[in-house]
């Protein structure tokens, strides 16, 4: 479910991209050619008019979705880094637990004399007591 999540966030996060790469600078250099050209007017012509207005307010508006787009493009991406850390986490902790699995059962296995125990008295970390030794605890 973590994968297919990160790979609906990755699709996402392109289809965002795509989406302010393709239309919001197209749309926001349409808009400004048309304030630019009205400022060129001259004389009497050179009014501030309800088109004129309504550019203004069409350019504030792309410009606000433009921001809103690459807002939400930066959250996804933060999520999918959220996501893939999780994931390693998950999958480390899982590796963890397998080995701690196999380690159980092989002592499980272990008998006195076995070959498994044998063997693991020769490594050099190992304690070797005597048999029949019983260690005490420290009382105060």
């Amino acid at each position: 479910e973590l994968r297919e999540s990160t790979d609906h966030l990755q699709n996402v996060r392109a289809r965002v991209a795509n989406a302010l790469a393709a239309t919001g600078a197209a749309i926001l250099h349409v808009v400004n050619e048309c304030i630019r050209l009205r400022t060129t007017r001259i004389g009497i012509d050179l009014t501030l008019d309800l088109v004129e207005e309504e550019l203004q307010i069409e350019r504030g508006l792309i410009l606000d979705a433009i921001n809103q787009l690459e807002t939400f493009e930066d959250q996804v991406r933060e999520q999918i880094g959220i996501q893939r850390g999780v994931k390693e986490n998950l999958e480390r902790d899982w590796s963890d637990k397998m080995v701690a699995f196999r380690i159980d059962e092989a002592a499980y296995r272990m008998l006195p004399g076995s070959r498994e125990t044998v063997t693991m008295l020769r490594y050099p970390a190992v304690a070797r007591f005597p048999e029949g030794y019983v260690s005490q605890a420290v009382t105060n």
